[in-house]
């Protein structure tokens, strides 16, 4: 069975580095690149990936406006997106 190819996409250079590490040690990956947001869109010509896992700081209209650029320009990709959502303390 082929490798699921992953290309990682966060802002942060540690965030992006530590899920790159992580994911190339699952056998069932293959972790074709680590790109910064403003990078991406272009990005995905050079690498093919299945599936897009993009750390967002902050979600919303930006992040889903990211995610559709991704599945236009890589239609048969998936589009992972990993956010936080703020807690009020009670």
């Amino acid at each position: 069975m082929p490798k699921i190819r992953l290309l990682i996409a966060s802002a942060h250079v540690i965030v992006r580095t530590a899920l790159g590490t992580l994911l190339k040690a699952v056998r069932d990956f293959d972790v074709v690149g680590e790109t910064d947001l403003s990078h991406l869109v272009r990005t995905p010509v050079q690498h093919s990936p299945d599936v897009f896992l993009v750390e967002l700081t902050e979600a919303g209209l930006p992040g889903l406006k990211l995610a559709a650029n991704l599945m236009r320009a890589v239609p048969e990709a998936a589009v992972v997106i990993l956010t936080r959502t703020k807690t009020q303390a009670m």
